[in-house]
């Protein structure tokens, strides 16, 4: 007899079915739980990315609009310096 037919047989048995369908769903549930944890991280990668980005599109904006009144002061002052 082979150590190989005497697994076979042990699978076989009720019992060693069993546990091959408890191994099984277990598995299952190893890669269900992990494509969950990969989707929250993603998720959570996303969300912060959008907050950065949402914070450096202010900062900029906030910068341009500041270049823009300077800007616009100058532009004002420069109007009343007439030369003769």
């Amino acid at each position: 007899m082979t150590p190989r037919s005497g697994v076979m047989r042990w699978v076989l048995t009720p019992f060693g079915a069993r546990a091959a369908g408890l191994i099984a769903i277990i598995a299952a549930l190893g890669v269900i739980a992990g494509i969950a944890v990969v989707s929250q991280v993603t998720d959570q990668m996303r969300r912060d990315a959008d907050a950065r980005l949402a914070s450096h599109t202010f900062d900029e904006g906030r910068v341009l609009e500041e270049t823009m009144a300077s800007a616009s002061s100058d532009i004002r002052l420069a109007r009343r310096n007439h030369i003769c």
